[in-house]
């Protein structure tokens, strides 16, 4: 018998009602009353308290936490895409420009330093949303002055396009450069007088590295460095083979949010629980309204964020109501209100993209070592790199880390080394200017 197991029944056993005093029979330990708080031992208070912090631990978080507004940019066809901006840890300034997408944030966010400040634009992997990036940008903006802006790309988030489905590297590619010409001409941004620094995971960093190719062509942008990670063209071509497979072991839907955010960090998705609190209300929506889960996360008023993700029935019966002996009476309404859980589903279906996903890594080796400014590449491992890349990194071509005991998505289990990382990398390269003494940078492998 483990100690959870004896201390419960150890509990029910010493309740004031015994099993035996239950209408005279034993009656199974599940059944018998539980005692009152103030007769709890020490043993007991301690246990219910831990069960009450991991039932919290997996409610979703509010993306007010790490951004300050979310914008919808209009691009071409009457798209829209929505970038979640940083939340400035000086004073706010006027307004981004933007239509808001989802209310209870800020109302933008400031010019940190004055006009010469990077803006560093934050592409996601297939099937997350910008929110992901939300850990690591709050960790890097307590080590250098930036702007920063996360994108939600088509088909995620809080996006809305015509063609959700059309995710070639060209359609996201024109995509993410219109956001830029649209932030080179907002002037709460003001991209064109400021360098931009473009990070990608996974299918992000294959759009970065060819963004950053065309961006180079058009010479109307001061690119001023290009990070990736965990994507490499091997490893990423190999790991398409099996793709599919992983997709269909994947629930298909959740009960709630805290469900949702259970499986993300029990599977290995994610390995930080608090990454996952606020990436999975960018991955999930409503199965039946198509809202996303971001909608259904409120603010109390005590500061903390729960999930609002059941719908409240009311349902009415008829009653018969006698009035007196003679059995005359009449007829009222009871009204019992009771919570219906709300499933949540895939925001998109990756299984649908599947004809353009050899053309996101196709040939990004040699484009990664084609685009000229300073590149940092980081790696979940060092068998995700291929020939290409180990020769242009023992010629400097690129910085290169490699993270040990994390998952595919680095910035979520390891939000703060990669923010450390990043802003070591950034300095080093008078890109970014450090608030502080910036902590020792990791061994390079």
């Amino acid at each position: 018998m483990d100690a959870r197991t004896r201390m419960f029944k150890e509990m029910m056993s010493t309740s004031t009602h015994s099993a035996e005093a239950v209408q005279g029979r034993k009656v199974p330990y599940l059944l018998c009353p539980v005692k009152k708080p103030e007769e709890y031992s020490d043993n007991e208070r301690n246990w219910l308290k831990q069960r009450d912090e991991g039932r919290k631990s997996h409610s979703p978080s509010g993306w007010w936490n790490y951004f300050q507004d979310c914008v919808e940019v209009k691009i071409r066809n009457g798209d829209s895409l929505a970038l979640w901006t940083s939340r400035s840890k000086l004073d706010s300034g006027s307004g981004t420009g933007g239509v808001p997408v989802s209310g209870g944030g800020g109302g933008g966010i400031s010019n940190i330093g004055g006009g010469g400040d990077p803006f560093i634009l934050f592409l996601h992997g297939g099937g997350y949303s910008g929110l992901t990036w939300g850990p690591m940008i709050d960790e890097l903006s307590r080590l250098i002055v930036a702007q920063y802006g996360a994108l939600d790309l088509r088909g995620h988030g809080e996006s809305r396009c015509w063609d959700e489905d059309n995710l070639s590297l060209e359609t996201l590619t024109m995509d993410i450069l219109d956001v830029i010409n649209w932030l080179k001409g907002n002037e709460v941004f003001q991209l064109a007088n400021r360098p931009l620094i473009i990070v990608g995971h996974s299918m992000g960093g294959a759009l970065g590295v060819n963004v950053s190719l065309s961006l180079q062509e058009l010479n109307e942008v001061k690119l001023a460095g290009l990070v990736v990670l965990d994507v490499v063209e091997g490893s990423a071509l190999l790991a398409l083979n099996s793709m599919q497979f992983v997709l269909r072991n994947r629930p298909r839907e959740f009960e709630s949010i805290p469900d949702a955010i259970q499986w993300c960090t029990r599977s290995g998705q994610t390995k930080n629980v608090d990454s996952a609190r606020i990436s999975m209300t960018g991955q999930i929506m409503q199965k039946s309204s198509g809202k996303m889960a971001t909608q259904f996360v409120t603010r109390r008023k005590d500061g903390a964020d729960e999930s609002c993700d059941t719908q409240t029935v009311t349902a009415k019966k008829r009653v018969w109501e006698k009035e007196d002996n003679s059995g005359n009476g009449n007829i009222s309404e009871e009204s019992a209100v009771s919570t219906v859980p709300q499933n949540f589903v895939w925001r998109i279906n990756l299984s649908l993209t599947e004809p353009h996903w050899k053309g996101w890594y196709q040939g990004l080796s040699k484009k990664f070592l084609s685009v000229r400014c300073p590149k940092l590449l980081m790696l979940a491992g060092l068998d995700r790199l291929d020939k290409e890349l180990t020769v242009g990194q023992m010629q400097g071509k690129f910085q290169m880390q490699v993270f040990h005991q994390v998952g595919h998505a680095i910035h979520e289990d390891v939000p703060d080394k990669g923010a450390e990382c990043l802003a070591a990398f950034l300095c080093r390269q008078r890109i970014a200017v450090a608030k502080g003494h910036l902590p020792a940078a990791l061994p390079g492998c």
